[in-house]
């Protein structure tokens, strides 16, 4: 039992301390040509989790992080539109300037981005 619970233990160690991360834009774009379907379907999740994560901070009345009109629903397709018109449109800097997004970049946050600068409040 005692080999067991030290078993279990160590388990839980390794899996709560294991760093979460993201997909590095570098990855997708070099995987995105191999299965697109489940890109799409993966950027729709991303897309779909900040839906709900803004629809909780709305319910919390606190500010939302985007503000997407209420008669449009994000498609799966129109979420790999908006990634990439966002890919396209660059990261737009605090001095006004625009750059590419480095390909250490998160796709997740890309994806925050394009919903944001697309449905700004």
């Amino acid at each position: 039992m005692k080999i067991a619970v030290s078993i279990a233990t160590s388990i839980l160690a390794l899996v709560v301390s294991y760093p979460a991360s993201g997909i590095d834009l570098k990855d997708y774009r070099e995987l995105r040509n191999f299965d697109a379907g489940r890109w799409e379907t993966y950027l729709f999740g991303v897309a779909n989790g900040y839906f709900w994560a803004n629809g909780a901070q709305v319910y919390k009345e606190l500010p939302p992080i985007y503000c997407q009109p209420n008669n449009l629903a994000v498609s799966s397709k129109m979420a790999v539109s908006l990634f990439d018109l966002e890919l396209e449109t660059g990261q737009v800097l605090s001095t006004g300037d625009v750059k590419p997004y480095a390909d250490d970049t998160q796709v997740e946050m890309i994806m925050l981005k394009a919903l944001s600068n697309r449905f700004p409040c």
